[in-house]
């Protein structure tokens, strides 16, 4: 079933957003995504000024050039307002979004069938068989079998408010360890990615860990939002998922 991330037409929305890895790399910092490749930190699109929206022509393409589905991306307008698109892949041909976006912080596949190779959403870059050049250019993807971005990232929309309200942490087996820091970063427009807070799970053992806990922090328009990793193993998965209620402004 289709369905809005944002209902425009409440005054309060509550948004449930996740982010998973596919693996950990050994020490590294990594933003909470299912992106692949070290130090995966992810590369917003910049502002106009230091503190002024701007949307930017994006893309999509599949790395296999059978893949027809629909995809849902949401995000932010280059006035920072909410907006969705949902467009067709065409294999491995480049295909501009008929809108331009200033954030995406969700994508996924509609069609009941997952796309057959990896999915990238991405700013304007060269590609080859469908795959970007510089992965740095990469907003969102899909890979098979997941069939949803699973990115941690969100950007509280420029004529809203918002409130984290509470967050989950899991880890599996692989990636069970005492010195496992998970950390909250946030940014205010204009200023740079803080922490907020970090946890250690301080567990370790077989299994898979989640944690709830409950939070009432308040934040801005315009806020970007992301949660990070670092492990000192070698491999491993992390997964946090948290909820926001954000409030129109009058």
């Amino acid at each position: 079933m289709l369905s809005k991330m944002i209902d425009v037409t409440q005054k309060t929305n509550i948004i449930n957003q996740a982010g998973s890895t596919q693996a950990l790399t050994q020490n590294n910092v990594e933003d909470i995504w299912l992106f692949n490749t070290s130090n995966a930190i992810y590369d917003y699109i910049p502002y106009a000024n230091i503190n002024e929206p701007q949307g930017e022509d994006i893309y999509i393409s599949s790395s296999d050039d059978n893949d027809d589905q629909n995809v849902i991306i949401f995000g932010l307008d280059g006035n920072g307002r909410y907006q969705e698109e949902i467009i067709q892949i065409e294999g491995q041909v480049k295909k501009q979004l008929q809108n331009q976006f200033f954030r995406i912080f969700k994508a996924y596949a509609l069609d009941p069938v997952s796309p057959t190779g990896t999915v990238y959403i991405y700013r304007n870059v060269t590609v080859t068989v469908g795959v970007p050049t510089d992965l740095t250019k990469v907003q969102a993807f899909i890979i098979n079998g997941v069939n949803t971005s699973r990115m941690s990232h969100f950007t509280i929309p420029w004529n809203m408010s918002g409130e984290l309200k509470n967050y989950t942490y899991s880890h599996n087996a692989q990636a069970v360890d005492q010195n496992m820091i998970f950390t909250y970063l946030l940014r205010e427009p204009g200023g740079a990615f803080t922490p907020k807070f970090t946890f250690n799970p301080n567990v370790s053992g077989q299994g898979v860990y989640s944690k709830e806990f409950e939070k009432n922090e308040k934040y801005i328009p315009g806020t970007d939002i992301v949660w990070r990793v670092k492990t000192p193993l070698t491999t491993g998965l992390a997964s946090v998922d948290y909820t926001l209620e954000l409030t129109e402004l009058i």
